[in-house]
């Protein structure tokens, strides 16, 4: 399976494809995916794709 690679673009789809999943997160005005412990933050772009701008652990997401 590829990696995500920052500054690249990807369509939904794309992520999908690698197992990606939505994540519906109030607050926070990024799109936010997730898979196994990684949590993915991406940039809405005009284009209707999607621009990796940071991974970080599920751990650090969820601490309260």
């Amino acid at each position: 399976m590829q990696s995500l690679i920052k500054n690249e673009v990807y369509s939904e789809k794309q992520l999908r494809k690698f197992g990606l999943k939505k994540s519906i997160i109030a607050n926070i005005d990024m799109d936010v995916y997730s898979k196994g412990d990684k949590v993915y933050f991406f940039e809405s772009l005009e284009t209707n794709t999607l621009r990796l701008f940071t991974i970080i652990s599920q751990k650090s997401f969820y601490l309260k």
